[in-house]
């Protein structure tokens, strides 16, 4: 229960990273299933570069890229989690890591997560989503430079090569 709550909670962090990326590249519902594809640190470069050339002023710079750090760490946790066998723990928690013997003992080698972890690990989760979505309300749609800019195939119309309009 510990873990999928844990994964619940690191899900709507990433789709709010995903509903930031929809919303700086400005895509339409055809090409907006495409964002989930698109490897997590590459989504968060993203957002970091937007913020860069969208918000001015040193304090509020600073917390958006420390948001994007915060992040980053939760899912260094989500690593741990989603990668990880794992064990209840005895009096509670998660064992995470493979199993080792030795001497004829089972070993248990990796993190042990008490249930307080997950809790804070909840806690952070749900104030990251928070910011994320105060951040969305201050970013905007804009090409980004060194972005591969994004088009739905139903915008691709042909130019007539004599008249140089669009042929409908």
């Amino acid at each position: 229960m510990l873990v999928g709550r844990f994964l619940h909670y690191f899900g709507r962090i990433e789709r709010k990273i995903d509903q930031a990326v929809v919303k700086l590249l400005d895509l339409d519902d055809k090409t907006t299933p495409v964002v989930t594809a698109i490897d997590f640190a590459k989504k968060l470069r993203l957002i970091k570069i937007s913020v860069d050339t969208q918000i001015k002023g040193r304090e509020k710079n600073k917390k958006a890229h420390d948001l994007c750090s915060d992040i980053y760490k939760a899912n260094d946790n989500r690593t741990t989690v989603a990668h990880s066998d794992f064990d209840p723990a005895p009096g509670g928690g998660v064992q995470f890591g493979k199993t080792v013997t030795k001497d004829g003992r089972v070993l248990p080698v990796g993190p042990l997560w008490p249930a307080e972890q997950f809790d804070e690990c909840y806690k952070e989760m749900r104030s990251l989503e928070k910011r994320l979505d105060d951040l969305i309300r201050v970013i905007k749609p804009e090409p980004v430079p060194g972005v591969i800019q994004w088009v739905s195939l139903s915008d691709l119309v042909r130019i007539d090569p004599v008249s140089k309009k669009p042929d409908r």
